[in-house]
């Protein structure tokens, strides 16, 4: 909990389930991950890309992250990263490295919103994790940020959606 000045005290990690996310008319590209810094420039070139076509952005900068699939021939994981963002309008086609998606449904997730400093983001990912594991809740390994307002003064607020496992849900004994 943090005081925001005025004897209110705010959560920093406001954390539900069962939650969906729905997306429309999203436009993503493919990055590997070394950082924030590659993210953003990443979301700028996307933001030109979708100028260039004639379209608006709507909405915030999402991220999302695969299960690892594997690992590299160095031991490091493979994990699919996005980038995302939401359109206008629908595309009649889109360019590589572009891909376009009209709808992206993903239901029954652990969700939370995450209010603090960028580098305490990690944190909210672990309390998703914490509550599965305590509820003896299986995720499908996959994440969905979405970057809901920037640094105001350090601090950036995100939600977080991480999916259950199809049919894992356990009730204590029936394991």
């Amino acid at each position: 909990m943090t005081n925001c000045g005025k004897g209110i005290l705010m959560t920093k990690l406001q954390l539900k389930e069962n939650e969906v996310l729905r997306l429309y008319n999203v436009l993503s590209r493919e990055i590997r991950f070394d950082g924030q810094s590659m993210q953003n420039s990443m979301a700028h070139l996307i933001a030109c890309w979708i100028n260039n076509a004639g379209n608006e952005p709507v909405g915030p900068l999402i991220s999302y992250s695969s299960k690892m699939t594997g690992l590299e021939d160095n031991g490091e994981p493979i994990v699919k990263t996005k980038v995302m963002m939401q359109l206008r309008d629908k595309l009649v086609s889109s360019e590589q490295p572009y891909d376009f998606t009209e709808e992206i449904v993903v239901e029954d997730c652990i969700f939370v919103r995450f209010q603090d400093k960028a580098e305490n983001l990690p944190y909210a990912y672990s309390k998703i994790s914490l509550l599965a594991y305590e509820k003896d809740i299986r995720l499908n390994g996959d994440s969905y940020t979405v970057f809901i307002s920037g640094k105001d003064a350090g601090n950036i607020v995100a939600d977080i959606f991480m999916p259950v496992a199809d049919n894992q849900r356990f009730t204590p004994g029936c394991l």
